[in-house]
């Protein structure tokens, strides 16, 4: 009896310790497969009714940004949220230029990812959005200061320059109900 009473205390202790360093090398190689993203490139609004009358001129392209974090489960999936802002698009009528839209979107998007050599993997991407548009579309199907949800797509390749960075170049198209948006972006990929 007091054999078993003076043992379950030490027993205990290295249970603890085995299973702390049990679960901190799981949490250090859970949290490796982390990383974060900043992207910068452009996005062209496109299906203006508007920009096809003859007196108004369109300026759809605009610069963007887009702040991301994902998680790579995987070789070939991974998944990712962020926050993109696709800028301030313009139009311009009689020499005066006026602000048509400002688009931005909260987003998730899952990757499927096929490795072509150590360093380099092709990608493509599927995701939904949560849109907010502020400003005259000139769409009646959308009218100024308008929320939506949509989907987007998109194809790219990633560049791991070293284990804890890498860049990405990318295409993608949001849609917005009855418009849509391509972007162009170039990120660059910070890895835990």
């Amino acid at each position: 009896m007091s054999f078993r009473k003076k043992n379950t205390v030490p027993c205990l202790l290295l249970s603890y310790f085995i299973l702390l360093s049990g679960s901190t090398q799981a949490a250090e190689d859970f949290w490796s497969d982390f990383y974060l993203g900043f992207a910068v490139g452009e996005s062209e609004l496109s299906r203006f009714d508007v920009c096809e009358q003859s007196a108004v001129q369109c300026d759809l392209k605009e610069s963007s940004q887009k702040f991301f974090s994902g998680y790579e489960f995987n070789t070939f999936f991974s998944a990712e949220f962020g926050y993109m802002r696709y800028g301030g698009f313009e139009l311009a009528t009689n020499n005066e230029s006026h602000l048509v839209t400002d688009i931005d979107s909260l987003f998730i998007n899952s990757f499927l990812s096929y490795p072509v050599f150590e360093w380099v993997n092709v990608f493509g991407k599927l995701g939904l959005n949560r849109w907010s548009i502020k400003g005259d579309l000139f769409d009646k199907e959308l009218s100024s200061n308008d929320l939506g949800y949509g989907i987007s797509y998109g194809l790219g390749m990633n560049f791991s320059l070293s284990k804890s960075i890498g860049i990405r170049t990318e295409w993608e198209r949001l849609f917005l109900d009855k418009n849509e948006s391509d972007s162009l972006m170039g990120s660059v990929i910070l890895s835990f």
